[in-house]
């Protein structure tokens, strides 16, 4: 901790602005920032500097004393420049932390004339104090993102606290509509149907095969991002089925959630929200570029649904084909969830260290190097061991000709979505995947193991390995 400014929030009166002004699901996974701000400085007041979508979320939370709006025009520009820059030099601010690492974020601290400024180290200007964070590792949720810029504010040790506080007006409301339809002997859940465009939806054929399955065991409450006259799910007429098509509140929206047991979803913020009601979730989370372990579920019970999948295209970031990425058979939404279903009946709630095993084990895809066929059938019995433990591993020839192997593993780590090279290649072959990958095509470059893999070594031995190879990117 930084003694130095840990007074100035100790003083009387003493106001700090945290920016987080962007989507939904960075808001809700920055609430453990207030959380731990609070519980250090009881008498601090906090106000949030959020963007429209974020707002409601804000005005229901008890330690935020004031939410000051920023107005985005096309996600690019503030609109209201002059007159926000006006209201933040009048609130006469303590200090100002900026969670979202964005250009003009960092500015306005500096035009608001906020005495002491933290961020992100690699914003070059305008702030007081730059915290370098975890940088290109993704194997940190980003809860320990937001949580890394207080280092000089809270101890190290501070204990997480994810929670929401649902409107007791609301709960009361959906209450008494929920009931109507609630059947007591039977759980009820809650599946959010398309996403606001961080994730692929939950294809509508495996969304009608699960409730087909559950017609006879469970309820379910359907809602949607957007109605769309094309679906057959928002005319689903069934007594186990609660249809709600009409657009609700953001508050009742919680509450919605909170009334019921279980969760499915792709969307991101609806699914934080859940989780930070502590219900069971299952995440559907095929595209490339969310990574469990900085994007995943945190509750005690939750299963990520994140398929093997083939890109025909090297599409990285930016998808070339929703519908293929997409892809997702009724039958596998059921497994899941039933798999769910049978962890919570279990009672086998995860420890914080399962839950980030659980996180990396989907985030790790592992290009595998052989370099004869002996080889590769010495390992094979090895890589179908950890694979049947759900540890994606594909094998890759690395052959006498250098140009044509650095190509066929090129070709893999796209396709494949690879964050891990696994096995002995020259240094400019190590190179020249991550200069490509980070560098030019502005992607995950994947870590280099070397390490030999053999039939002793156990699955979380080898999440370890992969996770020690990634912290060393800081």
């Amino acid at each position: 901790m930084n003694t130095r400014l840990t007074k100035h929030l100790q003083k009387p009166g003493a106001k700090i602005l945290i920016q987080r002004a962007d989507r939904l699901g960075d808001m809700v996974l920055a609430l453990p920032v207030i959380e731990a701000l609070k519980k250090q400085y009881p008498d601090l007041r906090i106000h949030v500097l959020a963007s429209a979508i974020n707002v409601p979320l804000l005005d229901m939370h008890p330690l935020v004393e004031k939410v000051i709006l920023v107005s985005w025009v096309d996600n690019q520009k503030v609109s209201n420049k002059k007159e926000l820059i006006q209201q933040l030099r009048q609130e006469k601010y303590t200090a100002y932390l900026s969670l979202w690492n964005h250009p003009y974020m960092a500015y306005l601290g500096w035009r608001a004339n906020i005495p002491i400024r933290i961020g992100n180290a690699t914003s070059l200007l305008f702030l007081t104090h730059k915290i370098k964070q975890y940088g290109h590792d993704i194997t940190h949720h980003q809860i320990d993102q937001n949580l890394r810029l207080l280092q000089d504010l809270i101890p190290e040790n501070n204990t997480i606290t994810r929670k929401l506080y649902p409107d007791p007006t609301w709960e009361e409301a959906v209450y008494k509509e929920y009931v109507g339809f609630k059947d007591p002997s039977k759980k009820t859940v809650f599946i959010f149907c398309g996403t606001g465009g961080s994730s692929h939806p939950i294809p509508e054929n495996a969304i009608l095969g699960l409730i087909q399955k559950l017609s006879d065991t469970q309820q379910v409450v359907l809602y949607y991002s957007e109605l769309k006259m094309e679906s057959p799910l928002p005319s689903l007429d069934l007594p186990h089925v609660l249809n709600i098509t009409r657009r609700l509140d953001f508050p009742e929206f919680i509450s919605w959630i909170n009334q019921c047991d279980y969760y499915i979803g792709a969307d991101t913020g609806p699914t934080h929200i859940a989780s930070f009601l502590n219900k069971p979730v299952l995440f559907f989370t095929p595209k490339k570029n969310q990574f469990p372990a900085r994007w995943a579920p945190c509750s005690d019970y939750f299963k990520i649904l994140r398929e093997d999948i083939q890109c025909h295209a090297p599409c990285l970031s930016i998808c070339s084909d929703r519908k293929f990425c997409a892809r997702l058979e009724s039958e596998q939404l059921i497994n899941a969830y039933f798999e769910l279903i049978n962890q919570v009946s279990l009672q086998e709630s995860f420890s914080p260290s399962k839950r980030k095993y659980e996180h990396l084990r989907h985030t790790f895809r592992i290009a595998y190097i052989v370099r004869t066929r002996t080889e590769y059938d010495a390992a094979m019995s090895t890589i179908e061991t950890l694979q049947e433990k759900n540890v994606l591993l594909f094998p890759v020839f690395y052959s006498k000709n250098p140009w044509a192997s650095l190509k066929r593993i090129l070709t893999l780590v796209m396709r494949r979505n690879i964050t891990v090279i696994h096995g002995e290649l020259p240094f400019l072959i190590i190179w020249a995947i991550r200069f490509y990958m980070g560098t030019i095509k502005q992607y995950v470059a994947p870590v280099h193991v070397a390490y030999p893999l053999h039939e002793y070594l156990k699955d979380t031995d080898l999440i370890d390995l992969y996770h020690d190879a990634w912290k060393k990117t800081r």
